[in-house]
């Protein structure tokens, strides 16, 4: 959105050099003070500019110009805005009467005399002053007699800024008149600080919260401003539900001297999106959980990050797509590493997801429905498909107001609408996060309260019982069984109903711990999958009990333990064993086609139990071939042999260890048939069960449940023994 900054701002940063002339020699002391607090309000630093300019004021208690200064800097504080009032009023009286022609503040600073004017923007910021403390009437009176001492054309800047304002007190006089029922409380000193504290993003059950604050810590640069750089803290919900202390993130997220800043985290609280000054280029990147480490951040690719103004970003709770600021051109055209056209339209959200290969596909503007012609802000996409942000555009009251809009069924955006007061403030109301459940709203704002530390405070909103949604926040354990970190662990949820998927999620690395979102009155199937373990599924369904949860103990999903390939195998030797079935031969042949898928599930097996045992089982299997009484003794021998070798060989080629499985010809001995009657004549039926393969388990290994199954004999053929 375009910005239409007034020249105020950078007129008030004015050099040593123009003060000192209009001082005479004797106000050495005056001229230094007036220097030093003028680099104040340069540095935003308006507290140490406001202590500069009192005691001048006690020796000057009339002089328009230390009213101006003081009015200006105390409407730029965070908790005394209401003393900016009188200052600016008093230098206001000083102005010209109506109708009379009024320099502006750059005419006054380039006369040589003592000041004894005050600029016609004086009368703006007592406007703005009545503004922000709630009295829109008297700022709308202000505005008034303002406007017609401007030239529309000449002053259009000023002037639409001006029209801007009092649209602004228009809206807050019909808003504030409708309050809405929630409660609002600081989350106190445990979090806040007396700097700013901003930007609050929280896991699906809020038992962790991140944010933003510009604190001191250690590594951390004091600046001009009076605060140090920005850097990222996180702190976990206690049992008693207050919140511990918060930590730095490290040294990997927080560089000294720069700004660093969260923006988003998953529902799971595993992956965080954060922003980076890069040396005036703002851009976001994301890191990732590992056990109680998180890892360096990365860059995320183009076309999020451009050569543009990147700044806040929310990532759904499906992780497919990813709302972010941008004051990239709208429209612009991109070939190789030439851009041109676009228009220029200020800080805009965007929107972009990720294809089916799970790559970021084309940014899209979210249009002009949502998109005002001044700056949009933190956007935060809620599980239920409500976009919350702020804008300076729409009818906001004040600064950023915070507003609210979600796709209607003919897939259109809605009407972006005003949360509402005292949620919104005529302040800037920014980084609004919305619990899974609608209970409560977590925010940023710059409001004087009791409560308020200084600088921007982190506050918690809690809602009335119709705000609550219908969403369900369930929470469970994944655990390996071979003890192994769980962190390649995927959990997927299908809607049954509309087969479509709800989410993809993973769990914690350490403890496995997982958190979900589901609608209610729904069933979901569950699926739990890791390379190299067998996957588990399951069902759940959801009812409007437990939408209402409070705690995700009463949501609670049984613990799930993935068994690897290795343990199911494991338990199924130790269970179930395994038969192999001795086999017989056509005469004069040493090979049998007919068993080989036989001998491939033994050699699985035998592969199976040797990785079970660490690859070095205590086995030995003796596979011994046989031959019948026809041909010589010599071949019948050889025959035996090459039965025996046919197996070996097959097992080996197969994955079997060459020292598991041993292989002995035993030619004719050792017959189970008869293979001659009483006179001599061979016994033609008989003979055939004497061409086999016999199986022995010479080493029974541990847990080795090897069970040899002959094939049947008639009895009439069998030899006893």
């Amino acid at each position: 959105m375009r910005n239409f900054s007034i020249l105020i701002v950078l007129l008030l940063c004015v050099v040593a050099s123009s003060n000192a002339e209009t001082q005479s020699p004797d106000s050495l002391d005056y001229s230094e003070s007036m220097y030093l607090a003028e680099e104040y309000i340069e540095a935003s630093n308006y507290g140490k500019a406001i202590e500069m300019y009192l005691p001048l004021l006690d020796e000057n208690p009339e002089d328009p110009l230390l009213n101006f200064y003081i009015g200006y800097c105390y409407l730029n504080t965070v908790n005394q805005k209401d003393e900016a009032t009188k200052y600016l009023a008093k230098s206001v009286e000083s102005s010209p009467a109506e109708g009379e022609p009024q320099k502006s503040f750059m005419d006054i600073l380039r006369r040589t005399t003592i000041l004894n004017e005050v600029p016609r923007e004086a009368r703006f910021f007592l406007g703005k002053a009545y503004h922000v403390n709630y009295k829109f009437q008297e700022a709308l009176n202000v505005y008034n007699v303002l406007l017609p001492m401007l030239d529309p054309e000449e002053d259009d800047l000023f002037y639409a800024e001006i029209e801007r304002e009092m649209r602004e007190c228009q809206n807050g006089i019909v808003i504030t008149k409708m309050p809405v029922e929630m409660k609002i409380e600081s989350l106190g000193k445990t979090i806040n600080s007396e700097y700013s504290d901003h930007s609050p993003v929280l896991s699906a059950d809020e038992s962790q919260l991140i944010f933003t604050s510009k604190r001191e810590f250690e590594g951390s640069t004091l600046g001009a401003s009076g605060e140090y750089d920005e850097n990222l803290y996180v702190a976990y919900k206690n049992e008693d539900g207050t919140w511990s202390m918060p930590q730095s993130m490290g040294s990997d997220i927080n560089r000294s001297g720069i700004h660093d800043a969260s923006v988003s985290v998953t529902t799971d609280g595993k992956q965080l999106y954060i922003y980076r000054d890069d040396e005036g280029d703002g851009n976001l990147y994301f890191c990732k959980q590992e056990g109680s480490e998180w890892s360096a951040p990365e860059k995320l690719p183009e076309p999020i990050n451009t050569e543009y103004f990147e700044s806040h970003a929310s990532i759904s709770a499906d992780g497919t797509e990813l709302y972010f600021v941008s004051d990239r051109p709208v429209g612009e055209k991109k070939f190789l590493f030439f851009r041109w056209g676009g228009e220029d339209k200020g800080k805009d959200i965007w929107v972009i997801k990720r294809t089916p290969d799970g790559e970021w596909g084309e940014p899209l503007n979210l249009g002009e429905k949502l998109n005002t012609e001044l700056n949009e802000s933190s956007p935060f996409i809620h599980p239920d498909g409500t976009l919350y942000y702020s804008s300076q555009g729409h009818k906001t009251i004040g600064g950023y107001d915070i507003f609210k809009t979600a796709i209607d069924d003919n897939g259109e955006w809605s009407e972006p609408e005003n949360i509402g007061y005292p949620i919104n403030t005529t302040g800037n109301d920014v980084f609004y996060v919305v619990s899974a459940n609608g209970e409560r709203a977590y925010y940023a704002s710059e409001q004087k309260s009791s409560e308020s530390l200084g600088g921007a405070d982190i506050y918690q909103i809690g809602f009335s019982d119709d705000n609550v949604n219908n969403l369900a926040i369930f929470g469970g354990v994944v655990k390996l069984s071979d003890g192994k970190s769980p962190k390649d662990v995927k959990i997927t949820v299908t809607e049954i109903e509309t087969e479509e998927v709800d989410g993809i999620y993973m769990c914690d690395v350490t403890t496995g711990r997982y958190i979900t979102i589901f609608g209610p009155t729904k069933e979901y199937i569950i699926d739990y999958e890791c390379a190299g373990y067998l996957p588990y599924r399951d069902t759940l369904g959801v009812d409007y009990s437990q939408s209402y949860a409070r705690t995700l103990k009463e949501n609670a999903i049984d613990t799930v333990t993935l068994i690897s390939e290795a343990d199911a195998l494991a338990l199924l030797i130790k269970e179930r064993g395994y038969t192999v079935s001795n086999f017989q031969f056509k005469v004069n042949e040493y090979e049998n086609k007919n068993v080989l898928s036989d001998l491939k599930s033994f050699a699985d097996y035998m592969i199976t139990y040797t990785k079970v045992e660490g690859g070095n089982p205590d086995l030995l299997i003796e596979v011994g071939g046989y031959a019948s009484l026809e041909g010589t003794a010599g071949w019948n021998n050889v025959l035996a042999r090459k039965r025996a070798e046919f197996v070996k060989d097959y097992l080996e080629r197969n994955g079997v260890r060459s020292d598991l499985v041993s292989a002995k010809g035993y030619g004719t001995s050792n017959p189970i048939t008869y293979n001659k009657d009483l006179d001599g004549a061979f016994i033609w039926g008989s003979l055939r069960y004497n061409r086999r393969i016999e199986f022995k388990v010479i080493k029974p290994a541990k847990n080795l449940f090897i069970k040899v199954d002959n094939f049947d004999v008639p009895k009439i053929y069998l030899i006893k023994k």
